[in-house]
């Protein structure tokens, strides 16, 4: 996929994040199904969250900054190969380093999600200048260079589709 394709992906998806905002009063935007699972703000939160680390990681192999090389770790190559997350819930530590916000105001979130739209509308030109030997580490997916991080993002955020889905039929139904 070339990065006129990942940033349109990324655009349609964020946009379609956004737009779904319109349908959540404030207590389900914020309900969680259990003290230590996420509401639908925090879901979007992450979003914002790891796609701004995202962006800073590409910006890091963009300044070549400390040379950090590798490769990718074989669940890495399968995510990349297959062009998507596989089908599993991922459970983070219940730490407050990847517990996100509870955001409560709708228009807020949308504008952050426009802003990280503009982000990537920025950094798309520049993805191919960026050398390939360039990486930074993820920590499950290994050494990533810039155009694998903006590849990363719209996968990431299409992966979480499915958590929202999963809420919104404990919210709706």
């Amino acid at each position: 996929m070339n990065t006129q394709e990942v940033l349109e992906t990324f655009s349609s998806l964020t946009g379609y994040y956004a737009n779904e905002l319109e349908k959540y009063s404030t207590e389900q935007l914020t309900w969680k199904p259990t003290p230590i699972e996420w509401s639908i703000a925090q879901v979007y939160q992450h979003l914002i969250d790891s796609t701004r680390y995202f962006f800073l990681q590409i910006e890091h192999c963009a300044r070549g900054e400390k040379a950090d090389w590798g490769e990718k770790t074989d669940v890495g190559k399968e995510v990349f190969a297959k062009g998507e997350f596989p089908n599993i819930r991922v459970k983070l530590p219940n730490d407050s380093r990847f517990v996100p916000d509870n955001p409560t105001d709708k228009n807020a979130i949308k504008q952050q999600l426009f802003l990280v739209i503009e982000k990537m509308k920025e950094l798309e030109p520049t993805i191919s200048s960026i050398p390939k030997d360039r990486t930074r580490k993820h920590l499950v997916f290994g050494h990533l260079t810039a155009e694998e991080w903006f590849q990363l993002i719209p996968m990431h955020v299409k992966h979480h589709l499915r958590q929202k889905e999963r809420l919104d039929q404990q919210i709706f139904y």
